[in-house]
């Protein structure tokens, strides 16, 4: 997404961006094995709320 917006990011903000991707596909993992008693839109919001505002841009 940040290359089809031309958006770039400093280093500092990759790393969290490569925590931040790491960590989801454990929580998609937990997510799709009924773990969470959550709708995908609820999901969504969640996720959304939990992004850092630097990266809210390319959401």
């Amino acid at each position: 997404m940040c290359k089809t917006k031309n958006i770039h990011f400093e280093d500092k903000d990759l790393l969290l961006l490569d925590v931040f991707c790491g960590g989801a596909s454990i929580m998609y993992q937990h997510y799709i094995l009924g773990k969470y008693d959550l709708s995908p839109k609820q999901t969504g919001h969640l996720l959304y709320q939990m992004f850092p505002e630097n990266f809210k841009i390319s959401w």
